[in-house]
């Protein structure tokens, strides 16, 4: 037998037994359900991108915690964030953008990695990684 619930917490479980002859057996016994981090998944993130243009990744995420709140967030790999974002539904196409100011005077790519983080109220935090390649853009 399996059973889901909306949301980690302490519950019961409970089970009666009948004998052939009406004998009746209780049973309970404590359960902890235990939260689990949210699962995303990219839906489109280029891998390369010319300086000064923008860059846009979109993602989705999906966590059995029917009842959480989620937080997300992305780290663009050469030293700046975004502010989090809250979120109270998953299943949606959400999307972040960012224009990166290009590779070093002389170099002409440079590699970095964006980071998707999304947190829900549980405290369960997930993250997805995905390489980019900015190189310079001779038309700025």
């Amino acid at each position: 037998m399996t059973c889901s619930a909306p949301n980690d917490a302490a519950r019961t479980a409970r089970a009666q037994l009948v004998d052939k002859d009406g004998a009746v057996t209780e049973y309970a016994i404590p359960i902890s359900v235990v939260n689990v981090a949210p699962a995303i998944t990219i839906v489109s993130a280029p891998s390369t991108i010319a300086s000064q243009n923008t860059y846009t990744i979109t993602f989705k995420f999906s966590d059995p915690g029917l009842l959480d709140r989620w937080r997300y967030s992305f780290d663009w790999g050469d030293g700046t964030s975004t502010s989090i974002t809250n979120v109270a539904t998953q299943g949606t196409t959400l999307s972040g953008s960012h224009r990166y100011s290009g590779p070093k005077k002389g170099v002409t790519s440079a590699s970095d990695t964006v980071t998707v983080s999304v947190i829900d109220d549980g405290g369960g935090v997930s993250t997805a990684k995905v390489p980019v390649v900015v190189t310079t853009n001779s038309h700025p």
